[in-house]
């Protein structure tokens, strides 16, 4: 119970998993876990996993925080998670689809004010019976 969060430290490349991205984005959802990615290569360029690991952070409400091999860029990404984890808010809504089916429900967050930033997942998983 309570808020979850996991930070992944990765250079962003896979190396043989065993699961697929989006069954990893769905273990997450499913257990309501942010996910932040720090990624810690030196990366000159565009690498292998950088969509991928863009893609997990964000459908987990999480993000990216690129800190190369910075010591102090690293320092300050744990700085930035802990703040943001210690100033999120929790709101709750009632569905018109009540059906208890499992299935993934695609959510929206916005503010009215442009001036306010929102880091929301895309959705959930309904409630099996």
């Amino acid at each position: 119970s309570g808020r979850k969060a996991l930070i992944l430290l990765t250079d962003g490349g896979d190396y043989g998993s065993d699961e697929t991205l989006a069954n990893a984005i769905q273990a997450a959802q499913q257990a309501d876990v942010i996910v932040y990615v720090i990624m810690i290569a030196d990366r000159a360029n565009f690498m292998p996993g950088d969509s991928e690991m863009h893609k997990l952070a964000g459908e987990t409400g999480g993000r990216v925080i690129d800190v190369g091999s910075n010591e102090q860029k690293l320092r300050a990404a744990f700085d930035q998670i802990g703040t943001e984890l210690r100033s999120q808010y929790m709101i709750g809504y009632v569905p018109t689809n009540t059906a208890m089916d499992g299935k993934y429900r695609k959510l929206e967050v916005k503010a009215k004010n442009q001036q306010h930033r929102i880091q929301a997942r895309k959705g959930y998983y309904a409630p099996k019976p």
